[in-house]
């Protein structure tokens, strides 16, 4: 029997294999290394997409808050004069229509309105900004003075949508001399 390399290191196949089970044992390896590898490069992808979709949520809210200012009514509340004793609370939309407006009275001291109650709820469903609305009403008692005039309680209050169904809240609350003061107005939340 000739000398060869081959007869010293010759391996028992039952013992160790064929070499066909050793390249499926490498490429099982291989592949396993490779997924943990492509694993950890996704988490890492997933976690800059997450904080990625966090800064786009965030300005979505940010411009979509700047929309709904710019396309918000701004309602106007005001006293005209056309007695000492006689009066009208006149209503005004500007820069855009109101749809689905309430316009509440809920407080009147020293004001008798004719034939109103006391909580007046006027339903408008389209105001545009081109319209006015008036409510008449008088002093109470009709001996009218300074001290009677800065007396005067009214509240009003508005909730109103948007052209895009938004629905905003804002109140109106009378001030000495007759002028009123008011909230901005609120997005209310459904």
């Amino acid at each position: 029997m000739p000398f060869t390399i081959i007869n010293l290191i010759a391996f028992s196949v039952d013992i160790w294999g064929t070499v066909s089970d050793w390249v499926t044992v490498v490429v099982t390896l291989a592949s396993v290394i490779m997924l943990y590898i492509t694993l950890v490069k996704q988490s890492k992808n997933l976690a800059e997409q997450s904080e990625l979709f966090k800064q786009q949520s965030k300005l979505f809210e940010i411009e979509q808050k700047r929309y709904f200012k710019q396309i918000r009514p701004r309602p106007e509340l005001k006293l005209k004069t056309v007695s000492p004793w006689d009066y009208y609370l006149e209503f005004f939309m500007h820069d855009n229509a109101a749809y689905n407006l309430t316009v509440t009275i809920s407080k009147m001291v020293s004001v008798k309105m004719p034939d109103n109650p006391d909580n007046l709820a006027l339903p408008f469903k389209v105001f545009n900004t081109d319209q006015s609305w008036q409510l008449h009403f008088e002093l109470d008692p009709p001996a009218a003075s300074e001290q009677l005039i800065d007396s005067i309680e009214i509240d009003v209050k508005c909730i109103f949508e948007n052209e895009i169904g938004v629905t905003y809240e804002q109140e109106f609350r009378s001030i000495a001399a007759m002028n009123f003061t008011s909230t901005p107005p609120q997005i209310v939340e459904s």
